[in-house]
């Protein structure tokens, strides 16, 4: 039923175009289609196209929120709706971590890899839900903020966290 034919099929029967739902969380009246948006964004899968101009009203009456900027961005229900059903920590999940948080992570795994270091491969390890450009972006942070360092390029490249009180220079 998640295929555009699926999704016509149930929208032009008499059923579907006729009914409004009322939902009992916050007594908002939802159409067909926005209870179809709805449960694609619950699931993690892109509205079809013919669904996307029903995403701004929803996004605008706070059902929805928007997450991230460019390609990456994304969809997800409100903190108010995993509370309602008794799972406040999946929005967190679903939500991702701020940055500064993700940069603590690598760190953090950075330093307990000492002497070793870490490829690039293994840091994508520690954030699954964060791409590897964005990866690249938090390390060259902590490099610029003096934390740690880059021994070798490209994928042979590890990472090795820089000693308290010990400056770049005597890297």
């Amino acid at each position: 039923m998640t295929t555009p034919e699926g999704f016509r099929a149930l929208l032009g029967s008499p059923e579907g175009s006729r009914v409004d739902f009322q939902a009992a969380w916050g007594g908002f009246h939802f159409s067909t289609e926005e209870f179809l948006i709805l449960d694609l964004v619950h699931r993690k899968q892109p509205a079809p196209d013919f669904l996307k101009p029903r995403l701004e009203p929803l996004l605008d009456q706070g059902i929805m929120e928007r997450i991230g900027r460019g390609r990456r961005v994304r969809n997800l229900l409100p903190r108010r709706f995993y509370r309602f059903f008794g799972q406040p920590g999946a929005y967190t999940c679903r939500q991702g971590l701020d940055r500064e948080t993700n940069k603590a992570l690598l760190l953090k795994h950075i330093k307990e890899a000492h002497p070793e270091g870490c490829a690039m491969a293994e840091l994508q390890q520690v954030l699954p839900a964060v791409g590897g450009r964005a990866i690249q972006v938090l390390l060259d942070d902590l490099r610029s903020e003096g934390r740690v360092r880059a021994e070798g390029k490209t994928r042979g490249a590890r990472w090795f966290p820089i000693p308290n009180g010990q400056t770049r220079e005597m890297r």
